[in-house]
């Protein structure tokens, strides 16, 4: 189970960063048209924030848990769903600022 969740886990982070990609390179564009950087920021800042948000919730959620084996399923399972909501997040915040 763990090996799988890994696999998914990986994957998910893989996508999400594909997404954040997306975001900055729309976060580019707005700052050269703008003369600023404020756009590049607002998403390195709300990854950052997120990440660390992700880890917190994921580690609390873990906690709860007895047994080694389901706490790390647990942890992983939640950081599974996390990024996908955030991959789902940034692609939204791109298409937002493709328009």
């Amino acid at each position: 189970l763990q090996e799988c969740l890994q696999r998914v886990s990986d994957a998910a982070e893989r996508t999400m960063t594909e997404a954040l990609g997306g975001a900055m390179a729309v976060a580019q564009r707005i700052d050269e048209r703008s003369g600023s950087e404020i756009a590049v920021l607002a998403v390195e800042a709300s990854q950052q924030a997120w990440e660390g948000y992700r880890d917190t919730a994921c580690e609390a959620q873990a906690v709860f848990i007895d047994g080694a084996g389901e706490a790390d399923a647990v942890e992983l399972a939640c950081a599974i769903e996390l990024t996908r909501a955030r991959t789902e997040e940034l692609l939204d915040l791109a298409s937002l600022g493709s328009g």
